[in-house]
């Protein structure tokens, strides 16, 4: 029997956190790719009431099936993706029990000839690199482009950060505007594909995202985390891959949740996806910018699906509708389906 994989974008409010499970008659491997805001893991209702977060469901249900997380892949330090699991660690003495291995990019320099900067950690996730190790955690912490890793099944293949964005000066800000881009919802697609995109992402965390290529059983899907679009292309090229020969992919899961700052229309050249995944809800940052939904309604033929159901039906509006008759039947509610 060939092994199955199924993916979950968790509810994870601006954040990612997304499980992929790859099962067999014999054995399931569990992978989480970050894990969301603090309250993706508990957080308190309007009646002042301890509930438990959808990250927390799924750990209980773990659990009950006598089930860890096998690999924990931290894409960076950015409080949207490391929120949930410092605060089920902070909550759960027996957090760390259920984890396996992590992959968490903090503290060491990637020494290489040529490249000699030093990474200086956020403080969050320097924090949360010195608890793990303290904890005896099995840490693997230069997971840099180029790489490759085998999983039961398959293989993950790093396509970022660079070693120079691994190894840049990464500082605490403080006091940061957050740069919620004006909403686009209400215009229609057809206008919004003779905008240009703006400048690439110049967050340091971001670009020093881990973003993956996974491989089980001939079935490809990337993860992008926050990753520089720019530096996603140019890994790809290097694997060979190119607007004849494209990567083919069942699934996507659109860099920095959508962003048209971390999207090209080079990167849709060089990927065919099945389906394109849009992961958060939008109430903080604007994400997803409908600029990058449009491209991927007009210039490919791939589904979509939103981790916030009500994102896709703001993004949609009535002369989408009558332009591209479709394109409701190209959003999906299961993306195992």
């Amino acid at each position: 029997m060939a092994a199955k994989v199924t993916i979950n974008v968790l509810h994870a409010h601006e954040g990612d956190c997304i499980f992929i499970t790859i099962s067999d008659l014999d054995k399931v491997y569990n992978i989480m790719v970050d894990s969301g805001v603090k309250s993706t893991y508990q957080y308190i209702d309007r009646k002042r009431r301890i509930q438990d977060g959808p990250l927390k469901c799924k750990i209980n249900e773990f659990r009950g099936k006598r089930q860890i997380i096998d690999l924990v892949i931290l894409t960076h330090v950015d409080e949207d993706h490391i929120g949930g699991i410092v605060e089920w660690i902070a909550k759960d003495d027996a957090a760390l029990d259920m984890m396996a291995t992590i992959w968490l990019n903090n503290g060491e320099k990637v020494t290489i000839p040529d490249y000699s900067s030093l990474l200086h950690s956020i403080s969050k996730g320097r924090d949360l690199d010195k608890l793990l190790r303290d904890a005896n955690k099995n840490i693997v912490n230069q997971v840099v482009k180029g790489r490759v890793f085998e999983i039961p099944h398959g293989y993950i293949t790093i396509l970022s950060p660079t070693v120079v964005a691994h190894n840049v000066i990464v500082e605490q800000w403080n006091g940061e505007v957050l740069n919620k881009t004006p909403d686009d919802y209400g215009k229609p697609i057809k206008e919004l594909l003779d905008y240009e995109f703006g400048e690439v992402d110049a967050s340091k965390t971001n670009n020093s995202s881990i973003s993956i290529l996974l491989e089980v059983n001939g079935r490809k899907d990337l993860l992008l985390g926050d990753a520089d679009v720019i530096d996603v292309c140019l890994a790809l090229e290097e694997l060979g891959y190119n607007k004849d020969n494209p990567l083919r992919c069942k699934t996507v899961k659109l860099a920095h949740h959508g962003s048209r700052n971390n999207f090209s229309e080079h990167f849709l050249d060089l990927v065919k996806a099945d389906i394109f995944i849009f992961s958060s809800n939008g109430n903080y940052y604007g994400h997803p910018d409908k600029e990058v939904f449009a491209r991927i309604i007009d210039k490919t033929d791939a589904k979509v699906y939103f981790n916030y159901k009500d994102r896709m039906e703001n993004i949609i509006c009535e002369q989408d509708v009558k332009d591209y008759p479709d394109i409701l039947n190209r959003v999906l509610d299961d993306l195992n389906g």
